[in-house]
């Protein structure tokens, strides 16, 4: 079948149910702050909701692992942004045997006896949260500044040598303290001036002479 005015065959539809994201969800700023993790997983959490049953999906291991996602803890934490961001409101919390239950914050809540106390008045409150959130900004470490404090600096010199203190030199004095030398000659007595001496002892004997009192 041809379309009026083109010419062209019109393209016949895709027949099933489609996810409902609506533009003012995709432009919204707890949408845009999401990680592509946890945008992919809105999708598929979203793919469940088939016009009556919101508050009842599930992200469940079970139900996600045949659309390929193979780890717990990007799952848990994909939800945990979703939470936080304001895209899904959980309207119970799982137990051992039953798992948590959700509902997409921009459609309306569906009754299910299975959700939380309260939650049919708590849930208007909190839908609507994705609109209004407000990144946190987390303080940036700045740029690698340079650190201002005394240097360590060179080697000192030491003041005092390595081996100990320096001690003074001891010089011979140049005079005795006490007197002067005298050279005397020892000679023997009696001896005139005709003799010669006997004995002369082989080196002159430095006599020291106190000083007369």
């Amino acid at each position: 079948m041809e379309s009026k005015g083109t010419g062209r065959k019109s393209a016949k539809r895709t027949v099933g149910h489609f996810v409902m994201l609506p533009n003012t969800v995709l432009r919204s700023p707890g949408y845009r702050a999401l990680s592509h993790t946890a945008r992919s997983l809105l999708v598929d959490i979203a793919m469940q909701y088939k016009g009556g049953n919101n508050g009842a999906l599930v992200a469940c291991e079970k139900y996600l692992r045949p659309l390929g996602w193979k780890s717990k803890d990007v799952i848990s934490r994909s939800v945990k942004e979703l939470l936080e961001k304001g895209l899904l409101i959980k309207t119970r919390q799982g137990g051992l045997n039953s798992p948590s239950l959700f509902a997409l914050s921009f459609h309306n809540l569906d009754r299910d006896n299975r959700h939380e106390p309260g939650m049919a008045v708590a849930f208007p409150k909190l839908r609507g949260n994705y609109k209004s959130y407000v990144e946190t900004p987390t303080p940036s470490r700045g740029p690698n500044l340079i650190k201002i404090g005394p240097s360590p600096g060179g080697k000192r010199a030491r003041t005092t040598p390595s081996r100990g203190p320096v001690l003074p030199i001891k010089t011979a004095m140049s005079t005795p303290p006490d007197g002067e030398y005298l050279e005397v000659t020892i000679c023997p007595l009696n001896l005139s001036a005709t003799d010669t001496p006997t004995h002369f002892p082989s080196r002159v004997a430095q006599t020291r002479l106190s000083s007369a009192s």
